[in-house]
């Protein structure tokens, strides 16, 4: 008995119009079920996104099951708040970034420090800081306690620039003493950082030394 050979069948132009058929199902069986998923508003920061103002957001729909959707700014609270803070272009607007207009507790204040104070102390938004100066005889002292980072040049430098090539700062939340505090201890010299996130407060504000000493000439000037 002879064996016939069996040549494979010849693809055809007819099994190529099936197999496309097939793929454009698949697409648009796809691009229905994505168009019915649910989605939300979301508002996007812009460079206009600077602390104390309104601006005008970039506008776009996230999906409905976004972690956090329900903590996003909404229309309302864009037209009649400011924000607290300055946000990075691209991030979504949150409600806690805004407050009523002029109902802050609290102003910011920037520092400069050497940049090894801000990655040394691996300081970020939110950290707690302490600030020690000098009085007019050279005593170092806090100037400041327990203020909180707002924003460090650390996180507002584009990738690849160096440290040298930038003044190095950071923000922080003060009140209106606080804010005078600082300013006349730059008079006085540099002013140094102490990372306090977490830390019970402190229990020294000035060296011991210095303040005996203080006391003891106070007394020497009584009559």
């Amino acid at each position: 008995m002879s064996l016939t050979n069996r040549l494979p069948a010849r693809f055809t132009l007819a099994h190529g119009l099936m197999i496309l058929a097939g793929l454009m199902t698949f697409v648009l069986v796809n691009r229905a079920l994505s168009d019915n998923r649910e989605t939300v508003v979301a508002y996007f920061a812009t460079d206009q996104a600077v602390a104390g103002r309104t601006f005008t957001p970039e506008v776009d729909r996230v999906p409905a099951d976004t972690p956090g959707v329900q903590f996003f700014a909404t229309e309302d609270e864009l037209r009649n708040k400011v924000l607290v803070r300055t946000i990075q272009s691209g991030q979504i607007i949150m409600s806690s970034d805004l407050v009523p207009k002029g109902s802050l507790s609290f102003r910011t204040f920037a520092i400069p420090v050497e940049d090894y104070h801000i990655q040394g102390l691996g300081l970020t938004r939110n950290d707690r800081v302490d600030v020690v100066g000098f009085d007019d005889d050279d005593n170092p002292l806090y100037l400041a306690t327990d203020l909180v980072v707002d924003s460090t040049s650390a996180s507002s430098v584009p990738e690849g620039l160096g440290a040298g090539s930038r003044d190095t700062y950071i923000t922080v939340q003060v009140d209106d003493a606080q804010a005078l505090q600082l300013a006349l201890g730059q008079k006085n010299g540099p002013l140094h950082l102490v990372r306090s996130t977490g830390a019970s407060p402190v229990s020294v504000v000035v060296v011991p030394e210095a303040a005996a000493s203080a006391d003891e000439t106070a007394e020497g000037n009584q009559p």
